[in-house]
C-alpha cells in the first residue's frame, strides 16, 4: 500500500499540532506541552522569583504566562496594561472571585462562613481612617510595651530569633486597635493569632496540590463551623479556633463596655453588626480574619526592614536623629508621622525592594476580557501584575537593584508633588499595596504602626546581624515570599 494517502492524511494533523504548539509557546515561561507544563509548575515552586523576572525581562510591555499545577497564570508586565486592570469592572475582572478560588482565601471563606473580604475592609476604611488620630497614642503605647515584653533592652548584646519576636510584637500592637485592652496582651490570643496566620498559609499551599473539585471533600467544616480535614495542620487550627473565643469579651462589651466606648475594631464591628452577626462566634471569626492581614503583611515588611537595618547599622543614626528632632517639637502625633520622611522612605524602599509578594492586583476573569493591546483573557483565567519586575526596573527606579533607604526622601526634597512619594501612595509603577479601588484598605493603619515600630527600635536599641553585615536569604516558595524566619539579630540598649 502506498504511503502517499497516509502522508496526505497525517500532514494536516501534524501541521495543526505544530501551529498549536507554537502558539502555546508564545509568551510562555517554562515548558508549555500538555505534560511538560507540570514540570514547569514544579520548577515554579522553587524558582518562582527567577521565572517571573525572566518573563518580565523577555516580555516587558506585554504579558506572559507561567504554569501552575492545574492552570496557567497570566502575569501582566506593563504599567499601561495595569491601567486596563484598574479600569475593568468587577463583573469583568473580579478580586472576590480570585480570592474565592485561590486556596488560602478559600479556607478563609469556609472558616468565616458568610463573611466576605469586603465586609471588614469597609469597617477598617471608614472607622479606622476616621479614628486614626485618636488611635496613635494607643498604638505608640502598645508598641513600646510589646517590644519591652518580647525584646527587653539589655546593656550587653543579646542574640534573638527576631522574626518570631516580630510576630508577637505585631500581634499585641495590632490587637490594641482590633480588640483593645486587656485582651491584646493575652498570651493565648497572641499565640492563636500567630498560629492561625501561619497555619492558614501553610494549609493553603498544601491545598494548591489538590484539584479544585476535590477540595471541598478534602477540607470541610464540622457542626460548629470549625475547620476539619485529614491533615495535622487542619486539626491544630480547628482545635485552636475552638479553644479560645471572644465570647466573654463580646458579652462584656455588649453589657458593660458601651459606657466606656473603647475605640477599637471590635467595637466598630459591633456597632455595625445586626442580628446573628453580633454573636460571639461570627465576631470571633471576623477578628481572626482581620488578624491574618494585620499580622502577616506588617510582620513581613518589618522583618525585611529590620534585617536591612541590622545588616547596615550606619542607617540607624540618620533615622534616630530625625525621630528625635521631630518628636521633640511635635510629640507623637499624626503630623510627626508625616514629618518622619527618612523613616517613611526607609519603609517605602523596603516595600519596593522586597515587597510582600512577587505579584499584585490579582484578578479572575468572570467573562472574556480583552486588553487594550488586543490580548484576550478567557473566562476563568487568572492574572496578576508583576510587582517585582516593575519595582526593579531601571526605567522607573534608577539603580533599582540597590537598596537605597533615602531614595524617596531625596526625591521628596526635589519634587513639588512630594506626597506621591509617601509610603501609602498608590500608582501603576508602585504596587506594594495594590492599585485602584481594591487597594489595601488597611495601609494607613499599617504605615503608622510600622513607622512607630521602626522609630521605637532606633530610639531604644543598637542592632546588628549575628553574622555582621550578612543579609539572611528570604523565603520563596511559588507565589509565597517572606523574610528568613530563622535568622538572628543582635540587640542591646542604645549607647
Amino acid at each position: 500500500m502506498s504511503s502517499t494517502p497516509l502522508i496526505v492524511l497525517l500532514g494536516p494533523i501534524a501541521f495543526v499540532l505544530i501551529i498549536r504548539w507554537l502558539k502555546a509557546r508564545r509568551h510562555t515561561i517554562g515548558p508549555s506541552g500538555p505534560l511538560l507544563s507540570y514540570l514547569g509548575a514544579i520548577k515554579f515552586l522553587f524558582r518562582g522569583q527567577e521565572m517571573i523576572q525572566e518573563g518580565y525581562t523577555k516580555y516587558k510591555g506585554s504579558m506572559f504566562k507561567i504554569p501552575q499545577i492545574f492552570y496557567w497564570h497570566v502575569i501582566v508586565a506593563s504599567p499601561r496594561l495595569i491601567e486596563d486592570i484598574r479600569k475593568a469592572r468587577d463583573d469583568e475582572l473580579s478580586l472576590d472571585e480570585m480570592t474565592r478560588q485561590v486556596v488560602t482565601f478559600l479556607i478563609v471563606e469556609w472558616l468565616l462562613c458568610d463573611i466576605r473580604p469586603s465586609r471588614p475592609s469597609k469597617q477598617i476604611t471608614q472607622s479606622g481612617q476616621k479614628n486614626i488620630n485618636a488611635l496613635l497614642p494607643e498604638i505608640r503605647e502598645e508598641v513600646c510595651a510589646a517590644f519591652e515584653r518580647f525584646i527587653p533592652p539589655t546593656d550587653d548584646w543579646v542574640s534573638i530569633s527576631v522574626y518570631a519576636a516580630i510576630l508577637k510584637v505585631v500581634s499585641q500592637a495590632s490587637n490594641r486597635v482590633i480588640v483593645g485592652l486587656p485582651l491584646c496582651k493575652h498570651p493565648e490570643l497572641i499565640d492563636l493569632n500567630i498560629r492561625f496566620t501561619v497555619d492558614l498559609f501553610q494549609s493553603g499551599m498544601a491545598l494548591s496540590f489538590v484539584p479544585s473539585f476535590l477540595r471541598s471533600s478534602t477540607v470541610g467544616t464540622n457542626h460548629r463551623g470549625e475547620i476539619s480535614s485529614i491533615g495535622a495542620t487542619w486539626s491544630r487550627l480547628g482545635r485552636k479556633t475552638g479553644d479560645i473565643s471572644l465570647g466573654p469579651v463580646v458579652s462584656y462589651t455588649d453589657s458593660k463596655r458601651t459606657s466606656i466606648m473603647q475605640n477599637d475594631f471590635l467595637m466598630w464591628l459591633m456597632e455595625e453588626a445586626t442580628g446573628h452577626e453580633r454573636e460571639p462566634d461570627p465576631l470571633t471569626r471576623r477578628v481572626l480574619g482581620t488578624n491574618v492581614a494585620a499580622i502577616h503583611t506588617t510582620s513581613m515588611i518589618f522583618g525585611f526592614a529590620l534585617y536591612e537595618l541590622a545588616a547596615n547599622p550606619e542607617y540607624i543614626i540618620p533615622l534616630r536623629e530625625e525621630v528625635e528632632r521631630v518628636v521633640e517639637k511635635e510629640g507623637w502625633t499624626k503630623i510627626v508621622m508625616q514629618k518622619m520622611r527618612k523613616v517613611d522612605s526607609f519603609l517605602r524602599e523596603t516595600l519596593r525592594f522586597y515587597g510582600t509578594a512577587k505579584t499584585s492586583i490579582n484578578r479572575m476573569a468572570t467573562k472574556d476580557f480583552r486588553f487594550s493591546d488586543g490580548t484576550l483573557i478567557p473566562k476563568g483565567g487568572y492574572l496578576s501584575a508583576t510587582t517585582d519586575g516593575i519595582h526593579h526596573d531601571e526605567e522607573f527606579f534608577p539603580n533599582a537593584d540597590v537598596f537605597d533607604p533615602w531614595r524617596f526622601a531625596n526625591i521628596r526634597e526635589e519634587d513639588t508633588e512630594s506626597l506621591k512619594h509617601q509610603m501609602v501612595y498608590l500608582g501603576r509603577e508602585y504596587l506594594a499595596f495594590g492599585h485602584g479601588k481594591h487597594a489595601c484598605p488597611g495601609r494607613f493603619f499599617a504605615a503608622n504602626e510600622l513607622k512607630g515600630m521602626l522609630a521605637h527600635v532606633v530610639l531604644t536599641y543598637d542592632v546588628k546581624m549575628e553574622q555582621e553585615g550578612v543579609l539572611p536569604r528570604p523565603m520563596n516558595f511559588g507565589f509565597l515570599w517572606g523574610p528568613n524566619r530563622s535568622a538572628k539579630v543582635m540587640f542591646r540598649r542604645r549607647k
